[in-house]
């Protein structure tokens, strides 16, 4: 393909093909393209599709996921709730679609230290339950994470497990959502481990008192 068919693609590319490639340079970690072609998808999604089309809110939340990593959490935060509005209005409160963009919101918040937010946003996509798939994976992960930013490392460690058992269910044993979850998990029985060790020695010291 030449420089200018390539060019003339990009030019009267639809959101859909804009979105895939948004979503090719997220795995890649490219995370300021990815933004600018998401923000691309979503204006060509608002004329072609309209502003409240679902495919649009999905859109919208692939952009907020890219303005996270970024550190633009303002614009995601945005973004996300705009995502938010459209399919909850459209399919209503218990719509498995909405359990993505509350883990992108979680993200927002958790990264702007706005915890009981990130709590609240998380156990909203877990009531939301299982019919997310693998969205509903990585609601389980944050909320371990919160489990043990919050200091309750066991109760981290069982939903870790779930987490990647819903993870393998849905995405395989060798995705890297997997082993990101196997790497927390890992982390947390460490320091688990290495709390009861402490505990058993002051214990020793008071019982010589």
């Amino acid at each position: 393909m030449t420089i200018l068919l390539a060019s003339l693609v990009a030019l009267f590319a639809s959101p859909y093909q804009l979105n895939q490639e948004g979503r090719n340079l997220l795995d890649q970690h490219q995370y300021a393209a990815a933004a600018r072609v998401f923000r691309r998808a979503v204006d060509q999604a608002e004329s072609d599709l309209g502003p409240r089309d679902p495919a649009t809110a999905m859109m919208l939340r692939n952009l907020a996921l890219a303005y996270v990593q970024t550190g633009n959490s303002d614009a995601a935060e945005q973004s996300a709730k705009l995502a938010y509005s459209i399919i909850e209005s459209r399919f209503g409160p218990a719509e498995p679609g909405l359990t993505p963009i509350l883990n992108v919101l979680a993200e927002c918040y958790a990264s702007t230290g706005r915890v009981a937010e990130a709590q609240s946003a998380s156990e909203q996509a877990f009531a939301i339950g299982p019919l997310a798939g693998a969205h509903y994976g990585v609601t389980l992960h944050n909320l371990a994470a919160l489990r043990e930013f919050s200091g309750d490392p066991r109760g981290a460690a069982a939903l870790y497990r779930r987490a990647i058992e819903v993870k393998i269910e849905t995405l395989g044993a060798g995705h890297p959502n997997v082993a990101v979850s196997r790497a927390a998990l890992r982390r947390v029985q460490r320091n688990e481990h290495l709390a009861s060790i402490r505990l058993e020695l002051a214990g020793e010291r008071l019982g010589r008192l």
